[in-house]
């Protein structure tokens, strides 16, 4: 099970007590922070995400609702004594942004920083342990964008045990975990991999960050468990959405529904909304299963076992 806490969810300035983008993606074990914007530590302390326990941060761009809360958390993870290396993915100029603010304020961090520049051309994988990929989605932003893709790793076959006679020695399961057929002393096939195992199903989170309207990242989130798409505006602002290089709530929803993702989540609201019910009705006449991201909340990204 994966888990998606919702920190921030205004786009360009806080409003109606909604602070820039932040979420953070809980894996079983380790915390990715998605986003950075102003006041993300506060918020992570009001939610009781702790701010040591985070491995990796993936910034998308760098307009500053989404990153002008990074240096006070490196400042903050300093203050703490943290000691753990942490990884930062974000488009190359942020690293400068961060040198000079250190080098400005002369603060050497009690943790190393590995920072690692990222493309917006898209679909690649910057980050791979024994869990879990993510890879880049191409954004078409006005500067440079990128979304992200969190995809577990292939899990290992599972047998079907209730499909074998209960007097099958011990090593028959073993031998079809392993992916492979069992034989009998004559060499023929007793049973066949494929119809008494089955393999359980990679969770797949896709974050699709400021973004014009764009059926080319379909392909790559296609059946995604869950999708964070940004939805700054109604769709009757469409003029404006392309103006500014955003999407509508309706855009959103065609997305996930030609994606035929599961689950839908919008956010980024402009502030000119302070009711956000407008945009989930608006979504929900594309895609039923779309839901508002809302500060505090906790989404929880499961497997349908068999």
């Amino acid at each position: 099970m994966l888990q998606l806490t919702i920190l921030g969810t205004n786009a360009a300035s806080p409003a109606h007590k909604r602070h820039p983008t932040a979420q953070v993606l809980s894996l079983p074990y380790t915390h990715f922070l998605i986003d950075c914007g102003e006041g993300t530590q506060i918020q992570m302390q009001r939610y009781r995400v702790k701010i040591n326990k985070l491995k990796a941060i993936f910034i998308t761009h760098l307009h500053g609702d989404h990153y002008l809360g990074l240096i006070g958390l490196l400042s903050t993870m300093h203050l703490i004594k943290r000691v753990d290396a942490l990884d930062i993915y974000a488009p190359p100029d942020l690293a400068d942004i961060i040198r000079i603010n250190l080098k400005c304020s002369d603060t050497r961090l009690s943790f190393p920083v590995h920072f690692h520049p990222v493309s917006d051309k898209g679909q690649e994988i910057v980050y791979e342990d024994g869990g879990f990929t993510v890879e880049t989605i191409k954004m078409n932003h006005r500067i440079a964008c990128v979304g992200y893709l969190f995809r577990e790793k292939p899990k290992k076959l599972k047998v079907l045990i209730d499909k074998l006679p209960e007097e099958v020695a011990w090593q028959i399961p073993a031998e079809l975990q392993k992916g492979r057929d069992y034989y009998n002393e004559e060499g023929g096939i007793l049973y066949k991999c494929e119809e008494y195992t089955y393999r359980p199903p990679s969770l797949v989170f896709a974050h699709c960050s400021d973004t014009l309207y764009n059926e080319a990242i379909i392909p790559q989130i296609e059946g995604a468990d869950l999708l964070y798409h940004e939805s700054t505006f109604l769709h009757e602002e469409l003029e404006k959405a392309n103006m500014t290089h955003h999407s509508t709530a309706l855009q959103a929803a065609t997305i996930a529904h030609k994606a035929k993702v599961k689950k839908l989540v919008i956010g980024h609201y402009s502030a000119r909304y302070k009711d956000l019910q407008p945009l989930l009705e608006e979504a929900r006449t594309v895609f039923e299963n779309t839901h508002l991201a809302i500060e505090g909340e906790k989404i929880h990204i499961e497997r349908t076992e068999l």
